[in-house]
């Protein structure tokens, strides 16, 4: 089977020799590289440094999951999804992981990866002084995962690194630490302007809502739809609507459903269906405890003097 062999090695006297950890299942060798470093112990005490720099094609039904790995992984999808979950104090953070974004985890934490589709990615697992501050910095902004749309600064990064802990030159632990320092920096800057502390993921979890309305929404859904804990997205989508996400719900559908109460002779069972309420009930009961009113004496109330305005007053639904 292909994920039994080793990926591309890259032997100089920098790398340890390298083999897919037997967890690490449906890795496509032959089209992923990694590269383990052993910081010195003077990049340990006072510099930024790589653990692991690598890009992977991941089969279908990739799955990874550690209690820690100590350090802290960046990295970037270029093709496929990856689905990723961290474990933060009791709470289950999903994430989706699209191409040309960033994703940045404390792999501290119990976290697990996978991938439904065939997907690459590049990415970095790192340490050392400043590091926790920069992931912090980042992931205050992003909740670790943010669009660039270009995203050739962080390949570049990557190829640099490889080429740096592969090539037997001196200074390599200060040459690696300058290029993960612009590297963090660069997407510190970025990410703080990005998506405007997720903002603009909210606001698409709303576009999402307007125009699927009639289909089964959940919080758990949209809160991963934006990357972010249900927690977070709750305050932010609070803060932006004034509302929470079911209760805008739950007004779109009936704005609609009175649109076409006003607009059309469709039957009412037939609208409820159309605005998502497949049980005639609780759809009368939704939009008499919004409007006080049926959709029948709603529907008489727009139309005066006619046949259901006459036939409403005397056969409430």
């Amino acid at each position: 089977m292909r994920h039994e062999q080793s990926p591309k090695k890259l032997p100089t006297r920098h790398i340890t020799p390298v083999i897919i950890h037997p967890v690490e299942k449906d890795v496509i060798p032959e089209e992923s590289t990694l590269l383990i470093t052993a910081p010195s112990s003077d990049a340990q005490r006072g510099l930024l440094f790589p653990l692991r720099v690598g890009r992977f094609a991941y089969a279908p039904g990739f799955r990874l999951e550690r209690q820690r790995f100590d350090s802290f992984l960046l990295g970037v999808v270029t093709e496929g999804m990856l689905h990723a979950t961290i474990w933060d104090n009791g709470e289950k953070l999903q994430y989706e992981v699209r191409p040309g974004h960033v994703f940045l985890f404390d792999t501290y934490r119990h976290h697990e990866g996978r991938s439904d589709c065939l997907t690459r990615t590049s990415m970095i697992h790192f340490d050392g002084i400043a590091a926790r501050t920069y992931y912090e910095r980042i992931a205050a902004t992003s909740h670790g995962v943010f669009p660039l749309g270009n995203t050739s600064f962080m390949e570049n990064a990557i190829d640099q690194l490889l080429d740096t802990y592969t090539q037997d030159q001196p200074q390599t632990d200060l040459i690696g630490a300058r290029i993960l320092t612009d590297l963090l920096t660069d997407l510190a800057l970025r990410s703080a302007t990005s998506e405007d502390d997720g903002t603009l993921a909210v606001r698409e979890t709303i576009g999402f809502i307007d125009t699927h309305f009639a289909e089964k929404i959940t919080i758990p859904m949209m809160a991963q739809r934006a990357m972010m804990s249900q927690r977070q997205y709750l305050r932010k989508f609070k803060a932006l609507t004034g509302t929470t996400p079911y209760s805008y719900l739950v007004s779109r559908r009936m704005d609609e459903s009175k649109r076409l109460l006003a607009a059309s002779d469709m039957p009412i069972q037939e609208i409820a269906r159309i605005v998502g309420y497949p049980n005639l009930n609780a759809f009368t009961t939704t939009f008499r405890h919004r409007f006080g009113l049926t959709p029948m004496r709603f529907r008489g109330t727009t139309r005066p003097g006619t046949i259901a305005d006459l036939l409403d007053s005397g056969h409430d639904h």
